[in-house]
């Protein structure tokens, strides 16, 4: 053999340069059409504005999942444990395979751990590992696989306010604050305003409890209590319609700094 023979690779022939282009449009094509399909489902009290961009809620996702046909499969999980300078703390990861009916299918994972601020906090300090609900973890890294792997299979988790514009979807129509000081002083636009602040905490608290409505009653309640002027604890609120004016401006921003920590976790 001789060594100094180039080895010659034959091009594509134009035809199946030609071809491969071809295909590359026509998937190109059918994916913006499903995006588009997806979000034409969905409506604007589904999306919330999370640091100046759009994050599809869950009740949205489960809108539109079963007319996509997707499948979850090969679910693991797993416990790891970890120290910091406040002690020892755990994350549990969920895995999973989505996939459409086309064969696409991703790999995706979801984490949360005992140092959670929503879960794992208490009057402002980490509580000790062993009084975290170690279930509301797993159902938080759980429901966090589901969220993002529907997100990303249809391809709407980095939509940009741009893209929702055409389906009527915007900055302006999924978070508004109004301050009215009694109902009779409110206008209709108010009122629908302060009921779609009701609606997204109540979405927003069921998505990170795993959709166990006791366990966000629950977390709604430590959420609203507060300090008053006397000194002592004005009981939380359990019941999402009995949050008015103030109080409901102040819980709707609470809930929203928990979840963007809960949704920063799912993208991590």
């Amino acid at each position: 053999m001789d060594d100094n023979k180039l080895t010659v690779i034959e091009s594509p022939s134009v035809s199946n340069s030609e071809l491969m282009i071809k295909e590359a449009e026509q998937f190109a094509a059918a994916f913006r059409r499903l995006r588009q399909v997806a979000v034409g489902m969905t409506k604007p009290g589904d999306w919330i504005d999370m640091g100046g961009k759009p994050y599809l809620q869950a009740p949205g996702a489960e809108r539109i999942i079963a007319v996509f046909g997707i499948s979850v499969t090969d679910v693991t999980k797993e416990k790891t444990f970890d120290d910091d300078a406040d002690g020892q703390y755990y994350t549990w990861t969920y895995s999973g395979t989505f996939s459409l009916k086309n064969g696409t299918s991703i790999r995706v994972d979801g984490t949360c751990s005992s140092r959670n601020k929503f879960f794992g906090v208490k009057n402002s300090e980490f509580k000790a590992m062993e009084d975290v609900d170690q279930e509301n973890i797993k159902r938080a890294a759980y429901s966090k696989m589901y969220t993002v792997g529907i997100g990303k299979i249809l391809g709407i988790r980095n939509m940009t306010w741009d893209d929702l514009k055409e389906f009527g979807i915007g900055q302006d129509n999924v978070a508004k604050v109004s301050y009215a000081k009694t109902d009779a002083e409110k206008t209709p636009e108010q009122k629908t305003d302060e009921a779609q602040r009701r609606l997204d905490i109540r979405n927003w608290l069921l998505q990170m409890c795993g959709n166990d409505a006791k366990m966000a009653e629950e977390k709604l309640a430590e959420i609203t209590a507060f300090k008053g002027k006397d000194g002592n604890i004005v009981a939380g609120l359990r019941r999402v319609d009995y949050l008015k004016d103030k109080r409901l401006n102040i819980a709707h921003s609470n809930v929203k700094e928990l979840f963007a920590e809960w949704e920063a976790g799912a993208n991590g």
